[in-house]
């Protein structure tokens, strides 16, 4: 996996959620363990998707967006 994208994504989640960084274990829950609904998830793709220029739509299997590493890897 590319660190620098993981790393950037867990970024991402720390500046919406405004979480610290140590508390965001990559492999959390998102919703279970760190209480991210999918209001703050919204939030955190709109910031993924102005910095990496994603499409509106991604196209990204469900079971990748539990975790901050699946988020990452789904998005590689």
């Amino acid at each position: 996996m590319n660190t620098n994208l993981a790393t950037s994504v867990r970024e991402v989640f720390a500046q919406v959620t405004r979480y610290p960084l140590d508390v965001l274990d990559p492999a959390s829950g998102l919703e279970e363990d760190l209480g991210i609904d999918s209001v703050k998830l919204g939030e955190v793709f709109a910031v993924l998707r102005e910095q990496y220029g994603l499409p509106e739509k991604l196209d990204l299997p469900r079971e990748k967006l539990n975790t901050i590493a699946g988020i990452a890897e789904a998005l590689q």
